[in-house]
């Protein structure tokens, strides 16, 4: 293809398409290529062509900085930042007002008259040069204001590229238009506005009171300039007035009279607060905490962070293993931040404890000892039992009892003396026990029928008292106390899948449901339970008897049922070792073999896992929720699984929860936070700094230098998901003529990917969070005219939505007649037993949070849109309660037979790409925390608590990093919206006013970036 030598081109090769073009740049000609400044090299000179554009303002500002240039540091500050005033009051305290700070105004073109002077001061006084800020004593009039303030007055996308330039790339980069293709969003402008039209009809004032209207209050006496100091003499630079000459005050300042300008506002810095939650099956009604910590926004504006459920295992394990050897996971906040340092962002990166899928911390029961990675002594055992229970899929559980001659445990064993093998297939277990510690599980019904020493502080006293004693018995012991209903059978059918050693239930025998027979064996099979009769008669009990059988001792007096419990306990054999594992073949029958190394001793068992149900779900996780919460705001999210708030009135047992849970933790989710998105440059300086972060790991590569590329790959690299590029691009026609819009607080988004391992596909979701408050100043400054140019604007990115994604809210309304709630909320076919047969979308959010929404009028769509009453600002939520849209594509990882081998299925058919650690690359932030974090466990772990077989890594690890390395083609489509502005660059770059298309730099089926987690 020839060049062209003009913007489009640059954009194209850099991963840009326009218009509907195609273009998709291949990394290497071949994966022979000997040239390994490709494309490193290539990327780099990219970077410094776009640090040149004048949109990239913080590069242009460190140029002009460097070349002590105040004419054209005045023309920078004047001409390329977009003025924005204060919602509602105008422009009145132009004089001190900040709204963004300097460097987040920097950052995406938007700043306060007061920010503009700030920055233009800043940039003189380190290129060498006295300045100041002043305010001016002008008359400019109110018309003349709003005719500065409703202008569009940006930088443009133009870096300085020449055709000979362009004409190299291509060649290096072996760019063709031959892969990929993108769709134009068409008629934005109209879209939006027949929307808005049709919404902003169905209102009236009184649903819009608390929309701010406009004062025009300015004082032209206070404008803010700058005066610095050049050769001895004081010079003046104004940057309020795009028309004012370089060098001159505002022509109505006819004495050249100013007064220096008092300090500057503070933004107002907040605390954010993120939380990671989850609940299980047995306690759905508890949410705890599984990590959360606390940021400066400053910090989080400009970064990403990562919700990772990292592997706990290295490249060279994750290359050789199969994904169902993974079983535990790590939970973690991984921190970016492009222009920190690495300890800046591993000083903000959080890292948690090592869980399983049930959520249990792994290292909780086990005594970790300075020699617990070596081979314990063996010569005393004689013989060897293992006991194998089929937990809730996929999860086994194995006792194991290696004895001396006397029939006596024989302790100090180690991880690394047992091999376990199911079906010949040798397996990863994790030890959760290495010690006796017996797990005992009180139950207690709460029922008013129960005596008062069994119910409220009476049962927390009997339980407190209970583990004292127990721990006086085996000091590693855990009582967990449960209070439950008058639901016997269901509060024993969960207590039975869970891993408990044994069962205590108090209850008077009332029973308020039915007994389930074919949950039968689950009854006959799970942990021994005892069940205290706390009146010590047979009127309820003798029912209870007719269904399963169970031990019972009178519990009306509690020091004797204490001492009767102690003996039964004494008398239990209790497991020294216990280790699980999972293994994935579900239907089938399952011959494990565990045998002691260095001893020809072995025990087998054959398990075969209980038939598929929604019932026995065992301790499992069931939900994953993140919230983000400052001051009085608090965003709640349900990452996966079950969501709590639409199903608020009952938890429907399905194992569907736990599928989509385990899919997240093989997966990931980010979140990323703007003030207002940077302009276009600096959004493409950052995804290539994000590329060339993988040359480390590839040189060594193309050297044969295993080892090397793996210690790099686990340095990490750096993650820049594409889909980032596009959904959280700058608002539209932000400034017209007729308004201005902004947005008040900061930008925030989720994205979250699920690779199909139990569906058939994978999954990408997108969520704008309702964190940006965007607003409008309106040149008629009228209430309703601000509701609606919001209302107008911020639709934008429900079509960008629609666009992107397969499922959108704007996509499931089309054709559908919308009603206002607030217009309907009392007719009688919206009444609450009409709403409760519907979604529980209708009945649990648009009715009970009292918004304004716009749904379908048949409420037969279960999407809706929503307005802010307090600033206009448009969203289209789904019925997950999320802002955004999501797109599957047909891969399924359950088949695939190695980690690297499965996450390059996945990656091939799927549009984001985020991180896949200790696969694609470690999570860069946070690797030197990690590692410090989780001393325990890789220092011990990896061969004392996970039964690592000595495999021979080296072949397969060289070859699977050949496989990452040659296989970095992928195909990723994105939309741009939005004209990037007019202007020629050296003579070349001409012709192309309009922008609307993304296309990112890959081909083909394995992503060279930072990758979504598999």
């Amino acid at each position: 293809m020839e060049a062209k030598c003009d913007r489009r081109e640059f954009i194209e090769l850099v991963g840009l398409g326009s218009a509907g073009l195609y273009l998709s740049p291949l990394v290497f000609t071949s994966c022979q290529n000997n040239d390994l400044l490709v494309p490193f090299d290539v990327w780099n000179e990219m970077i410094t062509a776009l640090e040149q554009s004048p949109d990239h303002l913080p590069g242009r500002r460190k140029a002009l900085v460097a070349a002590k240039d105040p004419k054209a540091m005045i023309q920078f500050v004047r001409d390329g930042l977009q003025m924005i005033p204060e919602i509602g009051q105008f422009l009145h305290q132009a004089n001190r007002l900040s709204i963004y700070g300097t460097d987040a105004a920097l950052r995406c073109g938007l700043a306060t008259p007061r920010e503009k002077a700030e920055i233009l001061k800043e940039m003189l006084s380190e290129a060498g040069f006295e300045a100041k800020v002043v305010l001016e004593e002008t008359e400019i009039t109110e018309e003349e204001v709003k005719n500065i303030v409703f202008r569009e007055n940006h930088a443009v996308f133009a870096p300085p590229i020449s055709k000979k330039q362009l004409k190299k790339w291509k060649r290096l980069l072996g760019a063709n238009d031959s892969n990929g293709s993108v769709d134009q969003l068409l008629d934005l402008d109209e879209k939006c506005t027949h929307l808005a039209d049709g919404l902003i009809s169905n209102l009236n004032e009184k649903h819009y009171s608390a929309i701010k209207p406009n004062s025009f209050r300015f004082h032209k006496s206070e404008v803010p300039s700058v005066v610095y100091v050049l050769n001895g003499k004081e010079h003046y630079a104004h940057v309020f007035d795009p028309n004012v000459t370089v060098g001159q005050l505002h022509p109505s300042n006819k004495g050249n009279t100013f007064k220096d300008a008092p300090k500057i506002s503070e933004v107002r810095e907040e605390d954010i607060k993120i939380s990671l939650t989850y609940r299980t099956a047995i306690d759905y009604w508890e949410e705890k905490e599984l990590l959360s910590g606390t940021w400066k926004l400053s910090e989080l504006i400009g970064s990403t962070m990562q919700i990772l459920f990292m592997k706990n295992m290295d490249f060279a394990q994750q290359a050789t293993k199969s994904i169902s050897d993974i079983s535990t996971f790590t939970p973690c906040f991984a921190y970016q931040k492009f222009d920190q340092d690495l300890s800046y962002m591993e000083e903000r990166s959080l890292v948690g404890e090592p869980i399983t899928l049930e959520g249990k911390e792994i290292l909780k029961n086990v005594v970790v000892k300075e020699n617990n990675g070596a081979f314990g002594d063996v010569s005393q055992v004689k013989t060897f039992e293992i006991k194998a229970t089929p937990m809730a899929f996929p999860k086994v559980k194995l006792e194991l009892y290696p004895k001396d001659g006397s029939g006596t445990i024989v302790e100090g064993l180690s991880a690394a003396n047992f091999k376990i093998t199911d079906n010949g297939k040798a397996v990863t277990g994790w030890l959760e026990q290495n010690v006796f510690s017996p797990k005992i599980m009180l139950l207690y019904d709460t029922s008013l029928s129960m005596p008062q020493e069994y119910r409220g502080d009476g049962a927390k006293e009997f339980a407190a008292s209970l583990e004292e004693m127990v721990k006086e018995m085996y000091p590693n012991a855990s009582v967990r106390s449960k209070a439950t209903t008058s639901n016997v059978y269901t509060s024993l059918l969960k207590a039975k899948q869970s891993s408990a050693d044994l069962i205590l239930y108090a209850t008077d025998g009332h029973n308020d449901d039915q007994f389930q027979t074919e949950y039968k064996d689950v009854y006959e099979t799970g942990p021994p339970a005892i069940l205290l009769n706390v009146f010590n008669v047979d009127t309820f009990y003798k029912h209870l008897r007719e269904n399963f059988e169970f031990k019972e001792i009178p519990a009306d007096d509690q020091l004797k049922t204490k001492e009767e419990i102690r003996n039964i306990i004494s008398q239990m054999s209790f497991p020294p070792y216990v280790l699980t594992y999972h293994s994935f073949e579900e239907e089938n029958e399952h011959r494990i073999n565990v045998s002691i190394k260095e001893k020809e001793l072995s025990d087998e068992a054959t398990i075969v896992f209980p038939k598929p149900n929604d019932l026995y779900l065992g301790e499992r996780i069931i939900g994953l929720y993140v919230e983000i919460s400052w001051r009085s705001n608090r965003i709640k999210r349900t990452l996966a699984g079950w969501d709590n708030y639409l199903d608020r009135d009952r938890l429907t047992p399905s194992r569907k929860y736990i599928e989509d849970v385990h899919e997240m933790m093989l997966g990931g989710a980010m979140l990323a936070f703007e003030r207002e998105a940077p302009t276009l440059s600096v959004r493409l300086t950052e995804y290539l700094c994000s590329l060339v972060s993988n040359k480390e790991w590839f040189m060594a590569q193309q050297m044969n230098d295993t080892k090397k590329a793996v210690e790099a790959l686990e340095k990490g690299t750096l993650g820049y998901p594409p889909l980032l590029l596009t959904m959280m691009q700058p608002l539209n026609h932000h400034v017209t003529e007729k308004s201005v819009t902004y947005p008040t607080q900061f930008r925030s988004c989720l994205l979250r990917m699920k690779p199909g391992y139990y569906k058939d596909s994978t999954k990408i979701l997108f969520d704008y969070l309702p964190t940006a408050k965007y607003a409008s100043m309106s040149r008629s400054g009228t209430k309703r005219e601000n509701l609606y140019e919001t209302v107008k604007k911020t639709a934008q990115f429900a079509f960008l939505e629609e666009m992107e994604f397969d499922d959108s809210a704007v996509r499931q309304l089309q054709g559908h007649d919308l009603v206002s709630l607030h217009n309907i909320r009392n007719e009688p076919e919206y009444g609450y037993n009409i709403l409760k047969n519907k979604h529980k979308v209708f009945q649990n959010r648009i009715f009970r949070e009292n918004q304004l929404s716009f749904f379908d009028k048949e409420m037969n769509v279960p999407s809706y849109f929503e307005v802010d009453r307090n600033s206009g600002e448009l969203r289209g939520i789904l019925p997950d309660g999320s802002g955004g849209g999501s797109s599957s594509t047909a891969e399924q990882l359950k088949a695939l037979k190695n980690v690297i081998d499965e996450y390059q299925k996945v990656l091939a058919g799927i549009q984001l790409m985020m991180m896949i650690p200790g696969a694609a690359t470690s999570a860069a932030p946070i690797v030197a925390l990690y590692s410090m974090t989780l001393v325990k466990l890789y220092a011990f772990a990896t061969e004392a608590i996970i039964v690592m077989n000595p495999d021979k890594l080296e072949g397969q690890v060289s070859m699977a990093l050949k496989e990452l390395a040659c296989n970095v083609y992928k195909s990723i489509i994105m939309t741009f919206i939005g004209k990037m502005g007019r202007g020629e660059a050296q003579g070349v770059i001409n012709g192309m006013d309009g922008l609307e298309n993304l296309i990112a730099m890959m081909g083909g089926n394995f992503s060279f970036l930072p990758c979504p987690s598999a």
